[in-house]
Formats: structure tokens, C-alpha cells, sequence
């Protein structure tokens, strides 16, 4: 865990995914100064640390196809929380245009 005086001086960023991204992701943002990166393959454990730092966040990259609870949810329970967070939405499969559009509508 990260020490609460780096805490208040950063912007987190969640990565919520399969370890091998995780690893990816946490390896091209760790060089950034002044975040603080938290990793999840959870995205239950990952919305309730969200919105327990709710204000404290600037970004959340998210997998689209998650277990427990879809990526297009998760975004929506973020935004629904913190309007101003950024949020990354990522999958590994084709996506056919339509299709995701009424997803993101129907969540």
C-alpha cells in the first residue's frame, strides 16, 4: 500500500484488469510524477475504493469484459460517484461499433 503522505500529494489512477495488463499499464505510468497507481483484477474491490477516494482520483482504465461486474458498469457506478474522473474503457476483443454504443446506452 501507499503511505498516506504520498497519498495527499498525488492523483491516483486505477487499473482494473488481468494481471499481464495490470503489469503493462502500471509499468508505462509509473515513471509519471505525482500519482499513485492502485491495481485491480476486482472491479467490485476497485469501485469501493473509488468511491472511498472518490475525490482523490484522476483516472480509472478499465477492461471491458470483467468478472462480477461488467467494464460499462463500473464506468457508470465511477461517473455516477465522480462526474470529473477520466475514464479509459479497453477490451482485447473486436467490438462491433453498434453493439458497444447500446451497451454503453443500456448501463
Amino acid at each position: 500500500m501507499v503511505a498516506d503522505s504520498f497519498l495527499s500529494k498525488s492523483k491516483l489512477v486505477a487499473i482494473v484488469d488481468d494481471e499481464d495488463i495490470i503489469e503493462l499499464f502500471k509499468d508505462a505510468l509509473v515513471s509519471i510524477n505525482g500519482i499513485a497507481i492502485f491495481t485491480f483484477t476486482d472491479p467490485v474491490m476497485a469501485l469501493e475504493h473509488f468511491v472511498i477516494n472518490k475525490e482523490k482520483y484522476a483516472l480509472v482504465i478499465s477492461d471491458l469484459r470483467m468478472p462480477t461486474l461488467a467494464g460499462t458498469e463500473l464506468i457508470k457506478k465511477l461517473k455516477n460517484t465522480n462526474p470529473f474522473v477520466r475514464t479509459i474503457l479497453m477490451t482485447a476483443f473486436a467490438v462491433n461499433d453498434d453493439i458497444f454504443q447500446s451497451m454503453l446506452e443500456m448501463n
